[in-house]
């Protein structure tokens, strides 16, 4: 939903290849985490239009949108909002082979006039994501006065359905596992994340070929 002063949308992202795509399955990719937006000039010729890539906090790149929200992103850029995306939910679809992973992010836009109380609700929004909470985002007046009025410490009571699985397509994550918090707290106090971080992706990769071996 747009408003003067607000934009926030579920969207999906698409990653470049399948190589590139596994990446989302490791501890540097959290549901929940906050992902920054690059705009980079298109390889389509029949789409010259920038393309948003979504980069991780630790700097990589994770996958893109597609034109429609692409172009969206341009037009809060152009306003000069603040641009976020969170990481909502990864999957993975057999088809076409050899597979594709992608992800869905919940945007949130606004603009820095009224961040004090929107930074603060976007934290929010974070955390219920984390915790497997897909909260509506969509707001209106009568909502984004509550977020203001509270200093962002405001949560919509709304939700928003998941994904419909599909047949050849898996979800791999729709929440923060207690290992993910386990490796970020390892880094905070930078004991042990190394060691932790490798047993959760191996752990994951396991299972990722688990499913493979189930639709085939």
């Amino acid at each position: 939903m747009s408003s003067s002063r607000y934009y926030a949308t579920y969207a999906r992202f698409s990653t470049k290849d399948k190589t590139a795509g596994s990446f989302l399955t490791n501890a540097d990719n959290v549901i929940g985490d906050v992902y920054t937006v690059d705009f980079r000039k298109s390889d389509d010729e029949n789409h010259p239009d920038e393309v948003a890539w979504l980069v991780n906090r630790f700097g990589k790149d994770v996958g893109y949108f597609d034109t429609d929200i692409s172009r969206q992103l341009q037009v809060c850029r152009a306003q000069g909002w603040n641009i976020y995306a969170l990481l909502a939910s990864v999957w993975f679809t057999e088809n076409p082979k050899p597979g594709i992973f992608w992800g869905e992010m919940v945007i949130m836009c606004y603009s820095p006039s009224i961040a004090d109380s929107f930074d603060v609700f976007r934290q929010g929004i974070s955390q219920m994501l984390a915790d497997g909470v897909r909260p509506n985002v969509l707001l209106d007046s009568d909502t984004m006065q509550k977020v203001i009025d509270s200093k962002g410490k405001w949560k919509p009571a709304d939700r928003v359905e998941p994904i419909k699985k599909t047949k050849g397509t898996a979800l791999l994550k729709d929440h923060a596992t207690h290992e993910e918090k386990v490796i970020d707290q390892a880094r905070v106090h930078r004991v042990g994340c190394t060691v932790v971080a490798w047993v959760v992706v191996i752990a994951i990769v396991v299972v990722i070929l688990l499913i493979m071996r189930s639709c085939s």
